[in-house]
């Protein structure tokens, strides 16, 4: 149990995430795809995930260039907190 608060104290409780890294990081996820379903259907998606994956480029990136969404539409459709938010289906 010493262990355990001595770990927790002298290094989880410095620890700080690296937003910028993160960021970098969510943005490069193929993961991000899924939002864009509904957006443009899944052929489409799996065809930009696919292409970011070999180009080395980020989903946001690739479906701008294709045209498949503005980049206003893709910041919106490719907004990782909304992926995340709680949500009740059938509610508002």
């Amino acid at each position: 149990a010493n262990g355990s608060e001595v770990f927790a104290e002298k290094f989880v409780a410095k620890l700080e995430a690296d937003r910028e890294h993160c960021a970098e990081r969510v943005q490069q996820s193929m993961a991000l795809a899924t939002a864009l379903n509904p957006a443009i259907g899944y052929d489409k998606a799996s065809k930009v995930a696919k292409q970011a994956m070999a180009e080395g480029k980020t989903i946001k990136e690739v479906v701008v260039a294709e045209g498949y969404l503005s980049k206003a539409e893709a910041d919106e459709v490719l907004d990782p907190r909304k992926m995340t938010e709680r949500v009740i289906l059938g509610g508002e």
